[in-house]
């Protein structure tokens, strides 16, 4: 089994840490352990880039290895049956994986959860389909998970965009209790976003995506100044340095915020993608005042 690619990032993840005494350095999984998309095939499956180990994403095996492999977050996808039951997909079609057409919002939770998410998984245009036979391997619940995990942290990037869906998200999470849900993260809609809040009574922190961060960057570029009303709820402000070609403007974004005492955290995508003479720029990163460093796996 190779994991190479993660001993790359989480190697890279902690020299950085240990070059600085008072960052904390947050690792967030993506999906828990995940493949990269390719090619969109012809029968609605990916052919998956290259594969680097034995997990299927958004399932329970590879959200307990992320976190064996160090990861403090998992982030899941979420979501919903017909019936209103919360179950982890990146993706409402799930076609690919039923051998049929079927999508997660017309379907009940009874349906859903006989359904194998890794069959149609390929790398090498259909010719093989290396999970297609691991027959304990299920679309898990919401529910499911969070028992499995209940003192673990999770970024929750719900797939819905309707403040009552928000509201029953909440009243799913209050339900379940999980330990440190107050420290849960989430990335998605701000609809949604406002909805869990009104349920919850708080806030989770709020990851805001390109588009979300761009409403509030360009009024920081127009009058120098973090204007509220675009950026409603916001807990944080995310910068992504691999979106800033020039160097110069992401480090004067960080002086801007950090004038306005915003807390920023700093997204960092596709770590195993930096070139060796930009480590030191991502270390200098680290001295600038940026609160968190959150690399996906």
């Amino acid at each position: 089994m190779n994991y190479r690619f993660l001993t790359i990032k989480l190697l890279f993840v902690f020299l950085l840490f240990f070059s600085c005494e008072k960052r904390s350095i947050l690792i967030i999984s993506h999906r828990g352990v995940h493949h990269d998309y390719g090619k969109l095939m012809a029968n609605d499956c990916f052919n998956f880039i290259n594969q680097r180990h034995s997990f299927v994403e958004n399932t329970i095996p590879s959200i307990e290895e992320a976190f064996l492999k160090g990861a403090g977050m998992v982030e899941i996808d979420i979501s919903v049956t017909k019936d209103k039951f919360f179950v982890l997909s990146h993706f409402d079609d799930i076609s690919c994986h039923a051998s049929r057409d079927m999508m997660i919002s017309l379907s009940s939770w009874e349906e859903v959860k006989k359904i194998n998410p890794g069959a149609g998984v390929t790398f090498d245009y259909g010719k093989t389909q290396p999970f297609k036979g691991l027959k304990n391997l299920k679309i898990p619940s919401l529910r499911g998970v969070l028992r499995k995990f209940p003192d673990k942290l999770f970024l929750l990037n719900p797939k819905f965009h309707s403040f009552e869906m928000g509201i029953l998200l909440g009243k799913e999470l209050t339900k379940l209790k999980p330990v440190n849900l107050k420290k849960f993260m989430y990335w998605g809609s701000e609809k949604t976003y406002k909805g869990l809040s009104k349920i919850l009574g708080y806030s989770l922190t709020f990851l805001p995506n390109m588009e979300q961060s761009i409403k509030c960057e360009i009024e920081l570029k127009k009058k120098g100044a973090w204007d509220s009303s675009k950026c409603e709820g916001f807990s944080d402000y995310i910068l992504d340095y691999k979106d800033y070609e020039n160097k110069k403007l992401f480090f004067e974004m960080v002086r801007k915020l950090k004038e306005k005492q915003i807390k920023i955290h700093f997204y960092a995508s596709h770590w195993v993608l930096v070139p060796e003479d930009e480590k030191k720029i991502y270390e200098s990163i680290i001295y600038s005042n940026i609160d968190e460093v959150s690399p996906y796996l």
